[in-house]
């Protein structure tokens, strides 16, 4: 599903396979900052902004939805989280599908890697990068241990 990011900077939509995955990737650009979207508009697809609200809050908020807390459904979810925060470009709904479009016609890893380097430079009005820094936290993501330590597991 294609979700907007809700944030006061550029347009940026993302895919992910679901509201939790969702929730990680806003968490992990924005640290509650930022929403999520979904294009289906069902409430329940939606991660609102939690910029005022205590880590804890969140957390608990998280857990309840999920039953799982934000760290150990990361650790499960790892491949989707990565996936979704790679997926996050500086686009629109509907500018999205032209993007990909054109990533897709790129012959290589390189090309597209250029070509997504200078569209985000020409398109992006604020000086926060966050595509770029989404693909930074992806690999950080497929880095974790799969290992949840038992403290996490009653989260």
């Amino acid at each position: 599903m294609i979700y907007e990011l809700i944030n006061p900077h550029d347009p940026y939509t993302f895919e992910a396979p679901d509201a939790q995955v969702a929730a990680l990737a806003c968490l992990l650009v924005g640290g509650g900052a930022y929403g999520a979207d979904p294009e289906s508009g069902k409430e329940e697809d939606t991660w609102g902004v939690h910029l005022f609200s205590k880590e804890e809050d969140i957390e608990a908020e998280f857990q309840e939805r999920w039953g799982l807390g934000i760290n150990a459904s990361m650790r499960k979810r790892k491949a989707d989280t990565a996936a979704a925060l790679r997926s996050l470009m500086i686009a629109g709904r509907a500018e999205r599908a032209g993007i990909k479009a054109a990533l897709e016609a790129c012959p290589t890893q390189e090309a597209r890697d250029a070509f997504v380097a200078v569209y985000e430079d020409k398109k992006r009005s604020s000086l926060t990068e966050l595509a770029s820094r989404a693909r930074e936290l992806a690999d950080r993501v497929e880095a974790l241990d799969d290992e949840v330590p038992s403290t996490l597991e009653a989260k």
